[in-house]
């Protein structure tokens, strides 16, 4: 998952006065009353960058105001840690922390850079030539410029039944341009436009693309690693604000929103293209798990059409809750699928991460989370709401590492999961020893050395997923095929899909319906998979 974002100005002058590649790490402890913002004015002299980390035992929110109070960026009230990559502007501004509880915050910052310049290159696209010629030629550019504008960005055109070509083009940057998202899978930097102040880059994708993507402006280009230099366009990720079209329509700023691009042949998304009321049951819960020494939000939808004890209803569980609602907008592809008689009734279940570091320990293979799962959670649901599901009732689904604790969940408890969606697993994640030396993927090996177990699974993969977050030659696209033969070669009722897209809930919002489509749907009756 920012922008300009400091604590107190003495700490500031103190620890960060004299320029340098990286400072060591510093921390600090700040109390927050309920409901009580503080403000935390800072201000600097150079465009820098900075990392900073939160961690609280309540929600925080946290917004970046200007000297007149405007919101100049928000962001999602989050317990746990927060890591913020923020661009220092040489502006006076101040950081607002709040909370609905008191709450104790550790702040941290790890690393502080300067930033460093990228040189130009000449233009190739075609439908910028005009715009290039007029400028080289010292002619008003920005004629030709508004033309293309006409057209709409990102610019698009068809080359043939199947293919389209994709230009990016981002104003007004002033030294570098990074594409986070689309048809990208390494932030690829955008080329200036010599003699403008435009940026560019094109790609031949499929007429079925959907793809959400973020342009980032003047990333920090910094002297540290190759991942803390890629983790550094999260400082400037925002929306195009060429393009009107982003998600989700809840996100409260740009740097939360990204902007859409769906061509002609994109897939129909069910019950995410629809308006759909939320007329069920919705419920929350904070359960504490005594297994895992922790607590979280549990939320319950209940589509409109579920009756307790009712024959043939459904349990679905998702991972990653808040996104589950926020950017999949899970309980309406509930409500309308069920509403339409596509799956049955369903009572569905959020389950929340906690933060980021929680869910990397978590969700990948932690024998704990599985347990809290089958001992304390699913048993204090059904006493709760008097339900019981069987195997073949319950789905289990979740995205990226929520994919591969789907498929290691359904492999260790094949009698409470019956039913998978694993969209775009992390399949590349290993923990044998010497993992990169390893030529199979761990998940694989497993289901392959076991007897062939009750279980039905779904499994998509995005074409822009070749080498996503891969342990040496391992990537998602590559993980997910190879798993899909595996099963299909054990007699698996397995189906899989690939999509024109990348690592991304705009995706994944279209796939959690086919998903749900194709398990509970005779074969004939939905789109066959590859």
């Amino acid at each position: 998952m920012r922008q300009t974002f400091i604590f107190l100005y003495c700490l500031f002058s103190v620890f960060f006065s004299i320029t340098q590649l990286a400072a060591a790490p510093t921390s600090q402890s700040l109390k927050l009353s309920a409901h009580k913002a503080q403000q935390l004015p800072f201000s600097g002299n150079k465009e820098e960058y900075l990392i900073v980390e939160l961690d609280a035992s309540q929600p925080v929110q946290a917004q970046i105001l200007d000297v007149q109070g405007k919101v100049l960026r928000e962001f999602a009230p989050q317990r746990g840690t927060q890591s913020l990559h923020l661009l220092l502007t040489g502006q006076e501004q101040q950081l607002t922390l709040q909370s609905s509880s008191a709450t104790t915050v550790k702040v941290s910052y790890s690393a502080r850079y300067q930033q460093q310049q990228q040189k130009d290159e000449t233009p190739e696209e075609p439908l910028l030539q005009p715009v290039y010629a007029a400028a080289k030629a010292g002619q008003d550019w920005q004629a030709q410029w508004q033309q293309l504008k006409q057209r709409g960005v990102p610019l698009i055109s068809k080359l043939s039944d199947e293919q389209y070509r994709v230009t990016f083009v981002y104003q007004g940057a002033k030294r570098n341009v990074r594409l986070l998202g689309g048809p990208s899978n390494d932030h690829d930097w955008l080329t200036p436009l010599s003699g403008t102040d435009l940026w560019y880059r094109s790609y031949q994708v499929p007429a079925t693309a959907r793809l959400s993507y973020k342009l980032a402006p003047d990333v920090p280009q910094i002297n540290a690693s190759a991942r803390a230099q890629r983790v550094a366009i999260l400082a400037s990720a925002q929306r195009d604000p060429l393009n009107p079209n982003w998600f989700p329509l809840t996100a409260k700023d740009i740097y939360q929103q990204s902007s859409v691009l769906a061509l002609p042949g994109a897939p129909a998304q069910p019950g995410s293209e629809q308006n759909v009321p939320l007329s069920g049951e919705t419920f929350s819960i904070e359960f504490a798990s005594k297994l895992l020494a922790n607590s979280r939000r549990i939320d319950i939808y209940q589509s409109r059409n579920y009756q307790p004890g009712g024959a043939g209803n459904i349990r679905l569980i998702a991972f990653d809750g808040p996104r589950y609602q926020q950017q999949i907008n899970t309980p309406a592809i509930v409500e309308y699928l069920t509403e339409k008689g596509l799956i049955p009734p369903t009572q569905l279940i959020l389950i929340d991460p906690i933060d980021n570091r929680v869910r990397a320990a978590e969700l990948p293979d932690n024998p704990l989370f599985g347990r809290m799962l089958t001992e304390e959670l699913l048993p204090m649901l059904d006493q709760r709401f008097n339900t019981r599901f069987d195997a073949e009732h319950t789905v289990l689904t979740g995205s990226s590492f929520g994919g591969l604790a789907t498929l290691q969940l359904g492999w260790r408890y094949p009698q409470v999961f019956g039913r998978l969606i694993a969209k775009s697993p992390s399949l590349w994640w290993d923990n044998r020893p010497n993992a990169e030396a390893q030529g199979s993927y761990l998940v694989t090996e497993r289901f392959l050395a076991s007897p062939k177990l009750p279980l039905q699974i779904f499994i998509s993969a995005g074409i822009y997923e070749a080498a996503h977050g891969g342990l040496g030659d391992k990537g998602i696209l590559d993980g997910s095929r190879n798993l899909k033969d595996v099963l299909r070669a054990k007699g698996y009722p397995v189906m899989y899909r690939e999509y024109a897209a990348g690592h991304d809930y705009l995706a994944w919002r279209g796939v959690l319906a086919d998903g749900l489509i194709a398990l509970f749907q005779p074969p004939e009756a939905n789109a066959t998979g590859q």
